[in-house]
């Protein structure tokens, strides 16, 4: 049950964000596919991942440093006691750490499926998931229930890792200066949203713990955001697409 609230949690900001930009760029790679555009289909990979880890890196350190509190805001009352939210948080935290990989993987299955190709996505998922299941069975009944999810963060690390080298046959020039940057302004600005997020946990004795949890979250984002638009990260201007699917608006 632990693990099921646990997933639950970490793969809505993998619907949101993973999902919905794969989903949306997909027409576009298999348009510049058909025209042959290497090139474009190639700078299409290159935005839709600055995009996804825009959004991911930040929430993958958010829901680390906020796991029992968003444990404790979204699941507590009634049987879920003080043990359940530990336990729930406890995963939630390693799973955490695979949100900007399986986010990935959309993108990069979707640019398998552009060039036709299904059968290396399969395979690598194959060899993950068997790795993932080995890691369960063998590992979490030796050093704890924790390696339910360490496990899974690492599966999606190796198909990652696997996925790239698979997909570099078919990608053109990568702008490799604008990528580095990219993900340098998201690590700064994800940063200091960790330390403001540090700062206002004495929040907690000041009002209630809900509130507080709240409080933080919407500080702890509104901080990443406003530094994200200070230090001009490119992909701050996909904020609107992330609200309109929000508010489930069809619009690209």
């Amino acid at each position: 049950a632990a693990f099921n609230f646990a997933r639950n949690i970490q793969s809505f900001a993998v619907s949101l964000f993973g999902i919905a930009f794969a989903t949306a760029v997909f027409p576009h790679l298999a348009r510049a596919i058909s025209m042959g555009d290497k090139q474009k289909y190639t700078d299409h990979i290159q935005k839709t991942v600055q995009r996804i880890l825009f959004f991911t890196i930040p929430a993958m350190v958010g829901v680390m440093m906020l796991s029992e509190a968003l444990v404790d805001l979204i699941l507590s009352g009634g049987m879920f006691e003080e043990k359940s939210i530990e336990l729930t948080s406890l995963l939630l935290f390693f799973f955490a750490i695979s949100i900007p990989f399986e986010s990935l993987s959309h993108i990069f299955a979707r640019s398998f499926y552009a060039v036709k190709n299904t059968i290396t996505p399969m395979i690598i998922n194959l060899i993950t998931m068997t790795l993932i299941a080995l890691s369960t069975i063998f590992l979490a009944p030796e050093y704890g229930i924790k390696w339910f999810s360490i496990g899974f963060s690492l599966g999606f690390v190796i198909y990652i890792f696997l996925m790239t080298i698979m997909l570099r046959k078919y990608l053109a020039k990568i702008d490799t200066k604008t990528f580095i940057y990219s993900i340098l302004k998201t690590i700064i600005a994800s940063g200091i949203m960790a330390i403001v997020i540090l700062v206002t946990e004495p929040l907690e004795t000041i009002v209630m713990a809900k509130i507080s949890h709240i409080l933080r979250v919407f500080i702890g984002a509104g901080t990443f955001f406003i530094v994200a638009f200070i230090i001009k990260s490119p992909e701050i201007g996909s904020i609107k697409y992330i609200l309109d699917r929000v508010f489930k608006k069809n619009s690209l």
